[in-house]
């Protein structure tokens, strides 16, 4: 049995609660006046609640972008009558990528020249119920290609916090159109300066150089050494 507590307005006879399905929960209420001193509690009532069995809607699932190991997705949100769904990919009807509440992914370690079918369902929280499964993606992946010279698209959302001196970093990793995401490398500079490089990663940290506005360049480099454009953030 839960029991939840919260207080509300002097002039408020009413309360809505969010709760969780297929739970018991008690309730009483008593008042308080300026000086704190409190009335009897009023009469308990117990309320319980049914559980959940309405499943989400199924996602609709597209292709953002194919490489010879990987492919790059995104899908709508499903609905459902809980306000938490997670998603789960699926490569040849066997759950893959388990995407958390995020609405892309991209599966990883495939082989080149070779046709996967992918879908994706939602689940929520407290069932769990599944989704029915997306639409069907069939999708082949690319050749290996002998010659490289396109340039990866840049790291994506960069955002920076601050720690006094410390800043750590975070971005969207690249997806190139050979390098699989594992061996992308980042060059990371600090006021332009070369500060390191980090291989496979959406994160690092590092240090200010100076006080006051510090700018924090990355950029991706491939396999090939082709290199994207540069994104940068400035903070104080």
């Amino acid at each position: 049995m839960y029991y939840a507590s919260t207080t509300v307005d002097q002039t408020q006879t009413t309360f809505t609660l969010f709760v969780a399905p297929n739970s018991t929960y008690s309730f009483y209420v008593y008042a308080v006046d300026g000086s704190g001193n409190k009335s009897s509690k009023s009469n308990t009532v117990s309320a319980t609640t049914p559980p959940d069995t309405t499943a989400p809607t199924a996602p609709v699932l597209s292709v953002v972008d194919v490489n010879p190991t990987e492919v790059s997705l995104e899908w709508t949100a499903s609905t459902d009558d809980g306000p938490y769904l997670f998603y789960q990919v699926f490569v040849n009807r066997s759950p893959n990528v388990d995407a958390g509440m995020n609405r892309s992914a991209v599966v990883h370690g495939l082989t080149p020249e070779t046709s996967y079918e992918i879908t994706v369902k939602a689940r929520d929280l407290y069932g769990p119920n599944w989704s029915a499964p997306s639409n069907v993606l069939t999708v082949t992946t690319d050749e290996i290609s002998a010659v490289d010279t396109e340039p990866p698209p840049p790291p994506g959302n960069l955002t920076a916090s601050n720690f006094d001196a410390e800043v750590h970093l975070f971005w969207t990793e690249s997806f190139d159109n050979q390098t699989p995401q594992s061996a992308m490398r980042y060059e990371v500079y600090v006021n332009g300066t070369l500060d390191h490089i980090i291989t496979g990663d959406d994160r690092t940290i590092l240090y200010a150089t100076i006080n006051g506005e510090n700018t924090f360049t990355v950029i991706a480099v491939d396999s090939a050494g082709n290199r994207s454009e540069p994104v940068s953030i400035t903070i104080q």
